[in-house]
Parts: C-alpha cells; sequence; structure tokens
C-alpha cells in the first residue's frame, strides 16, 4: 500500500519534529575521563566573585501564581550574604530582601509588612513576587559560579567532551547535582553551570570575555519559569556588613515563618 503525504501534513511534521527536538534537553556525551583537580582550582578562584559582586538582574517569571516582570539590585558578600532590592515606582522600593547568612528577611515598605525565615529551605518563596530559585544559602555560589574552599562536596568526577569542553561533576549535600561546563584551550573558563535542585533545574551562562561573569540564569519548576538577564554586573573589593542588617524598620511586624502554627 503506498502512503501519500500532503504538503500541509508535511509541513506540520517538520514542525513537530522540530519542536520536539528543541524542547528536548541537551545530552552532555563523555569522550573520556580526565582528572577534575585542575577545573576545582578554577572554580575556587572565582571565590572572589562571591566574596563581593553587584549586579542589575532583568528578571521576568511567569508561572503559577502570576507573572512577574521587574529590574532588582542583587549585591553578593562573604561567600553566604546577599541583599536584593526591588524599585517601585517614582524611586520608591517594592521589596528589600537580605540573607545574612543565618536568617533571611523580605520587607515591603509601601506594604508595611515583613517575614523571617531560615537560610536553610525555600519556606519565604510563597510571599515573594517570583520564586527563589534556590535555597537563600546556595544563591551565592550558584549566581557567580564559584567555590569557595570551605565549600563541601560528596564526590567529583570529570570527563572531556565531543565539543573539546570539559564537564565537571560536583555532588553537594542539599543538591543533586552540579555540572560545571569549561570552555576548551589552553586557558578553559568557566562558561555554563547547570544545577539539578530539590524544586527545579538551575542554568547559568557566563561571558565569554574575561573575568567571565555571569549574564544570565534561568530556573524551572513545576510552578514556572524565571529568565533573568544580568547587567552591569562587577566585582567588589570591599562591602560593608551594615548592607546584610535586618532592613525592617523598628515598629514594622514582621511574620516569623520559623515559629511552627
Amino acid at each position: 500500500m503506498r502512503i501519500c503525504i500532503k504538503p500541509l501534513h508535511t509541513f506540520a511534521l517538520v514542525a513537530l519534529i522540530l519542536l520536539s527536538a528543541c524542547a528536548a534537553p541537551r545530552k552532555i556525551r563523555h569522550v573520556r575521563s580526565i582528572d577534575p583537580s585542575p577545573y576545582i582550582n578554577i572554580l575556587k578562584e572565582r571565590s572572589s566573585l562571591a566574596g563581593g559582586f553587584a549586579t542589575t538582574m532583568h528578571m521576568d517569571f511567569r508561572g503559577e501564581g502570576g507573572d512577574f516582570q521587574g529590574k532588582a539590585y542583587l549585591l553578593i558578600a562573604y561567600h553566604k550574604m546577599f541583599r536584593l532590592e526591588v524599585p517601585g515606582w517614582m524611586g520608591s522600593t517594592l521589596l528589600v530582601m537580605v540573607n545574612n547568612g543565618e536568617n533571611v528577611w523580605a520587607y515591603y515598605p509601601e506594604e508595611g509588612t515583613s517575614y523571617r525565615s531560615s537560610v536553610q529551605g525555600l519556606s519565604i518563596t510563597p510571599y515573594l513576587p517570583f520564586p527563589l530559585p534556590m535555597d537563600p544559602a546556595l544563591i551565592p555560589l550558584l549566581i557567580t559560579g564559584a567555590l569557595p574552599d570551605d565549600v563541601e562536596f560528596r564526590s567529583a568526577s570529570a570527563y572531556e567532551l565531543e565539543s573539546g569542553r570539559a564537564v565537571l561533576y560536583l555532588e553537594k549535600p542539599g543538591v543533586e547535582t552540579l555540572r560545571y561546563i569549561f570552555s576548551h584551550g589552553e586557558t578553559p573558563h568557566l562558561a555554563e553551570l547547570r544545577a539539578d535542585l530539590r524544586n527545579g533545574t538551575f542554568t547559568l551562562i557566563n561571558s565569554q570575555d574575561t573575568p567571565h561573569l555571569p549574564t544570565e540564569f534561568r530556573f524551572r519548576s513545576a510552578k514556572g519559569e524565571l529568565k533573568v538577564k544580568l547587567k552591569d554586573s562587577r566585582p567588589l573589593d570591599d562591602v560593608s556588613p551594615d548592607m546584610f542588617q535586618s532592613p525592617i524598620p523598628p515598629g514594622i511586624p514582621m511574620r516569623d515563618l520559623e515559629i511552627l502554627r
């Protein structure tokens, strides 16, 4: 029996194949196992970024609970702290979020409301206009792609890829897998970071230009997708610890999310 496919059907079939190919995750094809030590050292050399880093984030979230588009200013310091501010209209501030390494505070100046949670966990996410892509404790390391000396991981392995690049796998407590992809050449640099987290997948892209600062990241989960472009990124040598104190003024009621109800 002869099968006849009409031109319109052919076009639809090709389009379906192309869409399926775009939707499929890129596979990492290993060529051979290599020593992970040089790549771990490259990440440790990036630790200064997590020690002091500032950027402007242009955020786009679409998913469950509504959409969010806006700008935010992010300051990272001391390898574990960050301060995020979302500006409002006419010089106002919509949100101030601070992580001091132990606590995370979210303060809404216009509403006069605030929240507190631990850095371990995502209990504060429902009270934000966008989802946190990771536990607050991981944000400084994942957004900068850094690996300070005191970061623990269960195992490390590295492989050369078909493209000539290299991939480093780290198993870190609280994260399923960290995959650091490095450029090929005599002086490889961190080009991309992919992380399988408890609540979704995180991908960071770095600039090809020295010092290879992050340019964008995205987070996908069952509840939606957060896309972020980073602009005016810059490393900082000195950041005042006062920037990471509680942003909540006296007299503002605070909801403690760590108290069992």
